[in-house]
C-alpha cells in the first residue's frame, strides 16, 4: 500500500497532524498554511571540511527544531513523510536534472538503532527515495559506538567520529553518484566522515542533504 493512501485511511481514526505545530490538517495535506508560510523559499548551504556542500531545507530552531525533536524523541515516525517529502521538493527545484544513482543515509550503531526502536535519517532516505523514485540502500554502517555529537563541542566532534564508520558493502559504493540524507546538520563532522568513507571506496560522486541546519548563535 502506497505511504499516501495508508495515511488517507489512518486518518479515519487518527487525525493527521502538522509536524510543526500539532494542529489537525486533512489527509491530504502535509503541514498546515500556517506553518507553511514559515518554510524558507530558498535553501541553505554549508561547506564542510573545505570540499563538501550541504544543503538544507530549514534553520534548526523554533518550529522545526520542535519537529526534529518529536521525530527523533517522542519517536512520532509519521512526521518523517512529510518532512521528507519537503526534502524532495527542494532537491527537484534545486537540480535540472536528479542524477543520483542511490540514496544514502547516515546510519546509528546497532545498540542506538535497538534502543530507539528506528533510524529517522533512514526513514527520511526511504520516503525521499520513493517521491524521487530513485534506489536506496544502506551503504555505511557504523561499527564503534561513540559519544552522541551533541554532547560535544566543536572542537571535540570531529576525534569523536573518526574510524566508527565503514562501508556496508563495496561493490555498492563504486563508481555511484550518492546522496546522502541526515536530520541536522551542526559541524558536519559525521557527514564528512560519511563522505570520507564513500569516497574511499570509489564513489563517482558526492551529494548531501539535512533537514535543518544548526546556525551560529549572534549575540
Amino acid at each position: 500500500m502506497k505511504t499516501e493512501t495508508k495515511r488517507k485511511l489512518l486518518s479515519i481514526f487518527f487525525p493527521e497532524r502538522c509536524p510543526y505545530c500539532r494542529d489537525v490538517i486533512r489527509p491530504c495535506e502535509l503541514y498546515c498554511k500556517e506553518c507553511k508560510d514559515k518554510i524558507p523559499e530558498n535553501t541553505y548551504k554549508k561547506k564542510i571540511s573545505g570540499v563538501y556542500e550541504v544543503m538544507s531545507v530549514v534553520p534548526y530552531d523554533d518550529i522545526f527544531k520542535d519537529a526534529i525533536f518529536r521525530l527523533k524523541f517522542n519517536k512520532l515516525e509519521q512526521y518523517a513523510y512529510p518532512i521528507a517529502n519537503l526534502m524532495a521538493e527542494k532537491l527537484k527545484k534545486e537540480f535540472e536534472v536528479l542524477s543520483f544513482d542511490v540514496i544514502t543515509f547516515v546510519p546509528l550503531h546497532p545498540d542506538d538503532l535497538k534502543e530507539r526502536g528506528f533510524n529517522q535519517c533512514e526513514l527520511l532516505a526511504k520516503f525521499i527515495s520513493d517521491a524521487l523514485v530513485i534506489p536506496y540502500e544502506a551503504l555505511i554502517k557504523k561499527t564503534k559506538k561513540n559519544k552522541p555529537q551533541h554532547t560535544l563541542d566543536r572542537s571535540k566532534r570531529q576525534k569523536n567520529v573518526e574510524g566508527v564508520f565503514r562501508p556496508k558493502d563495496k561493490r555498492s559504493i563504486k563508481g555511484k553518484r550518492v546522496l546522502i540524507i541526515d536530520d541536522i546538520v551542526t559541524t558536519g563532522c559525521t557527514l564528512s566522515e560519511c563522505a570520507k568513507i564513500l569516497e574511499e571506496n570509489g564513489a563517482l560522486e558526492i551529494y548531501m542533504m539535512t533537514f535543518a541546519i544548526s546556525r551560529p548563535k549572534t549575540t
